[in-house]
């Protein structure tokens, strides 16, 4: 039979038990930056805002690839070179999704290497991730 000490000692347990399985995922989000070599399928136009295109192709990867839809956080894409063979190299940081650790969301963001996502530009470019680094 239970007496008073050991009901306590249980619940005790039990309250440090479910406390412990929520604090690392608490301290897990430290959000992460991932690196982009993309190629257009046409050189933008000058007139093109790059910044606008780059943050919607990005966005409409992820939600393409995430399983809830969102909601989804990230700093901003930042363009770091053009290459003399038209390629972009991007960086993207502060990626977050709810619901998902950092190793998920790296995963989901590195499983775009070989995709094409189409931008906003009128005429649309189309741009492939060539390579992406979390």
């Amino acid at each position: 039979m239970l007496n008073i000490k050991s009901c306590l000692a249980l619940l005790a347990a039990s309250v440090t038990l479910s406390a412990a399985s929520v604090i690392p995922n608490t301290i897990a989000k430290r959000d992460i930056s991932c690196t982009f070599v993309i190629s257009p399928s046409t050189t933008p136009d000058p007139s093109t805002n790059l910044e606008s295109e780059l943050n919607w192709i990005f966005i409409r990867s992820l939600l393409d690839a995430s399983p809830t839809g969102g909601p989804i956080h990230h700093a901003g894409s930042v363009i770091v070179s053009i290459s003399d063979e038209g390629l972009y190299t991007v960086t993207d940081s502060e990626i977050t999704s709810t619901g998902f650790t950092d190793e998920e969301v790296a995963a989901t963001v590195t499983s775009f290497q070989g995709t094409t996502v189409t931008g906003l530009t009128t005429p649309p470019i189309d741009w492939t991730y060539e390579s992406v680094v979390c």
